[in-house]
């Protein structure tokens, strides 16, 4: 069975485990409820692999373009620790690049089963999803707001209207970043880049 210590050391590499996050974590190893039950999100435990390939062919593998892609996408998610994932497919994570690891304040980063990458607006883990998941509706952002509330956690607007009105603060942009790798493949193949 894992551990709450094993997700810190294999999955968060940090000793700095943000609040919302670890009442994610222990509440997918206990089975405790929590307000990210109501989000359809659980964490990502120690040995899942976030872009996982095995749905795809030898040949599918083999396609210099599906190749680079892969490639592409393994380049951004260094960038990133995911930690959740949606029962739509949706994973999760810190977004740390060029920060010193530390999960506490980094912008989130989203990545989507098709391979789209974007930064989610929220002060945190909690309610970036809660804003992505519900589209921003204020009743559902209500609920979800005094649920984690009852945990100690609190969202940084009532309103999540406040919240997409900005783009997210961050060193770099993980989609430009994964669009930049594609290219650099595909100009060394000789093609023209794309987007």
């Amino acid at each position: 069975m894992v551990t709450y210590e094993q997700f810190v050391r294999e999955v968060a590499k940090t000793d700095h485990v943000p609040v919302d996050l670890e009442l994610l974590v222990r509440s997918t190893i206990d089975g405790a409820p929590s307000p990210f039950d109501d989000l359809g999100v659980v964490a990502v435990l120690p040995g899942e692999d976030v872009n996982d390939t095995s749905y795809l062919s030898e040949s599918e593998l083999a396609d210099p373009d599906i190749a680079e892609n892969i490639a592409a996408i393994g380049h951004v998610l260094e960038r990133a620790v995911m930690v959740a994932k949606s029962e739509d497919g949706v994973h999760f994570g810190y977004w740390v690049d060029g920060r010193d690891g530390d999960l506490e304040g980094a912008p989130i980063v989203s990545f989507d089963s098709e391979g789209q990458f974007a930064l989610e607006p929220g002060a945190s883990l909690a309610e970036a999803i809660a804003w992505q998941v519900t589209f921003g509706d204020p009743d559902e952002w209500g609920e979800l707001r005094d649920g984690f509330a009852e945990h100690g956690i609190a969202f940084s607007v009532d309103d999540p209207d406040e919240l997409g009105d900005e783009p997210v603060a961050a060193p770099s942009d993980p989609r430009a970043l994964h669009l930049a790798f594609v290219n650099d493949s595909r100009v060394a193949r000789g093609l023209d880049p794309i987007g």
